[in-house]
């Protein structure tokens, strides 16, 4: 039995999931299976996955309802005790699987074994991750306190740049299916009980150049599952961890609101920063304070607010 599972969703990328398993297939560590949970794809993805000769490769094609539900059917059908996941157009470095299962080795308690990584623009500029409370690089450990660090505008870590034993997703169960951001909502379900090992080494390319990306133009037509996972964990959790998630709660309303209210949606964005600003505290409220502000200024202007911001991050990293 391999001691690792690779669990690849693929859905239409043709022009990347050659790079991607090849990316795998070039791990410094070696011993593992990759399972592709092809969604039935139109374009000839299937074809490029079947090109490739390696027997460590297994190939399941069925309906699914998303990326989480393939996760999840990847799971189930996985027979390594550590599951790594990576999305169809991501690459890896050589040494990733060396890196989280150095951690694995030496941090056996934790829940999830993590890296650092960056983004791939479109155009094809490179951006750093944008992380503030998190140890100073080089660094590697559990992480003091990853409610804090998920404050950050940059994920603490994504899908690709994530392995976990299989045991800690039977226990807590899978992706949550029908949510837009799945992966954040499952990572704080695990916080809540295992500690987080994180590497500050880059070793994931995370690709935002796929034009065809869901995250950006669907509508949100309710709050995000993550609000209500941390929500129900303020009953249970420690008192030193209660003011940390209550920011985080707030942090994600904010999200949800400027989601809200960039389609058109001012009354529950008004409902989401209202709920922000009451349960964050201290230096954090101040940027929800700024978003209501915003929220009574005419929906044009807002728009040209949004696309100046994007242009300003774009030159900015591309001067980088």
């Amino acid at each position: 039995m391999p001691k690792i599972t690779v669990i690849i969703p693929l859905l239409n990328k043709e022009p990347y999931i050659g790079n991607t398993l090849q990316s795998v297939i070039n791990q410094t560590y070696e011993d593992f299976e990759i399972i592709v949970m092809d969604g039935l794809s139109l374009d000839r993805s299937v074809d490029v996955v079947k090109s490739l000769d390696d027997s460590r490769i297994r190939l399941f094609t069925e309906k699914d309802r998303g990326t989480s539900d393939a996760r999840n059917k990847g799971i189930s059908k996985s027979r390594g005790g550590l599951i790594a996941f990576l999305d169809a157009d991501d690459i890896w470095m050589p040494t990733f699987l060396e890196t989280v299962l150095r951690l694995y080795n030496r941090y056996p308690h934790a829940g999830v074994f993590s890296t650092n990584y960056k983004l791939r623009r479109p155009g094809g500029y490179f951006q750093r991750t944008k992380h503030k409370y998190l140890p100073t690089p080089p660094w590697e450990g559990i992480l003091p306190n990853y409610f804090r660090a998920a404050l950050s505008r940059s994920p603490v870590f994504i899908p690709s740049s994530a392995m976990i034993k299989k045991r800690v997703l039977e226990k807590i169960g899978g992706f949550y299916v029908g949510d837009r951001i799945e992966d954040l909502e499952m990572w704080a379900r695990i916080a809540i009980h295992y500690p987080i090992a994180w590497s500050s080494s880059v070793q994931v390319i995370f690709n935002r150049e796929d034009p065809h990306s869901r995250l950006k133009k669907e509508p949100l037509t309710q709050d995000d599952k993550v609000i209500d996972t941390l929500k129900s964990s303020l009953s249970y959790i420690s008192a030193d961890q209660e003011k940390d998630i209550r920011n985080l709660v707030g942090h994600y309303y904010k999200n949800c609101s400027l989601c809200y209210v960039k389609f058109g949606d001012r009354k529950n964005a008004v409902r989401c920063i209202n709920e922000s600003i009451r349960h964050m505290s201290g230096h954090l409220v101040i940027k929800s304070i700024i978003v209501k502000a915003l929220l009574l200024l005419p929906r044009p202007i807002l728009k040209n607010v949004d696309h100046i911001q994007s242009l300003m991050h774009k030159y900015y990293y591309m001067a980088r």
